[in-house]
């Protein structure tokens, strides 16, 4: 992720992304235009970290959901759907089995990555509404609060972030990558307050992994944090 130099903010740490872009901006920028600059270079890599933070996950639980909750039948018709058609259908037929939920997650996640954010939005509502509190629900909430927020659903998307980042029972890089979205979108309305207490949530945490440096950048890039320290 790129690095815009800012004059009245010191980096609250020494670490920096692999990749460094120069900006075009003048130094006079506003809000508005850093913003927008900002997300033009960084956003495709942000929300496509969705997917991969919740890879490793996904993978456990699969074969924890498949070992220990759902009956065979069931288990070996997950195994075999491997298309979006074929999840869906089985989604569709074992709505009463965890893996239902985790079918329903798999195809939220491929069209998220499409950027089709609406429908990715309502995959994502169907798995949580089939997983049990835990992890997977979690990702779920994550990815639908993220895939409303780029539809154009501000309110919903940030409420759902919002409840993902709150939740202790989480693991911290799930509620650290929700509240570096809601960081994201406070800056987008120029809430600094927001923005400011959704850093400190990442910040507080024991191990947000990648998004503790995401945070650190987005900090050091926002001189409004500094004035207002």
């Amino acid at each position: 992720m790129s690095k815009q130099p800012q004059p009245n903010k010191t980096p609250a740490s020494d670490r920096k992304p692999a990749a460094e872009e120069q900006s075009d901006l003048p130094p006079d920028a506003d809000v508005e235009e850093r913003f927008n600059d900002f997300m033009k270079r960084n956003g495709a890599a942000i929300f496509a970290a969705i997917v991969l933070g919740g890879a490793a996950v996904l993978g456990y639980q699969i074969y924890q959901y498949a070992g220990e909750r759902a009956m065979a039948s069931a288990q070996e018709s997950f195994q075999s759907a491997v298309t979006m058609e074929e999840k869906l259908a089985f989604a569709a037929d074992h709505r009463k089995f965890q893996l239902a939920g985790v079918a329903y997650l798999e195809v939220a996640d491929e069209v998220f990555e499409s950027k089709d954010y609406s429908t990715a939005a309502d995959y994502y509502a169907e798995a949580r509404a089939i997983l049990e509190p835990g992890p997977f629900r979690g990702r779920a909430q994550l990815g639908e609060g993220l895939s409303l927020l780029l539809s154009g659903n501000a309110a919903g998307g940030r409420d759902l972030l919002q409840g993902v980042a709150s939740d202790v029972n989480l693991l911290d890089q799930i509620r650290g990558e929700a509240a570096y979205h809601l960081a994201v979108s406070a800056w987008e309305v120029e809430d600094f307050a927001q923005v400011q207490a959704a850093l400190d949530t990442i910040m507080s945490l024991e191990n947000p992994g990648f998004w503790r440096d995401q945070a650190l950048d987005l900090e050091s890039r926002i001189p409004e944090l500094a004035s207002a320290n």
